[in-house]
């Protein structure tokens, strides 16, 4: 279990599962590179993120 679920923050508008679009690796939402709110790279990977507060706690568990 994602030790970040129920954690309150906001959703973008216009998340999609065609074209660019990825998993949020902290909630689980399909985000368009187009509508997320931050991107992180990691070596060849991309991820984007819903909210900052994804992207945030991706961030602090990275850190570790």
């Amino acid at each position: 279990m994602n030790k970040f679920w129920g954690t309150h923050h906001a959703h973008r508008d216009g998340a999609s599962t065609d074209g660019d679009a990825r998993v949020d690796p902290i909630c689980g939402m399909s985000v368009m590179r187009s509508n997320a709110a931050a991107i992180r790279t990691d070596g060849d990977v991309e991820y984007f993120f819903c909210s900052n507060g994804c992207a945030v706690a991706f961030d602090t568990d990275h850190a570790h």
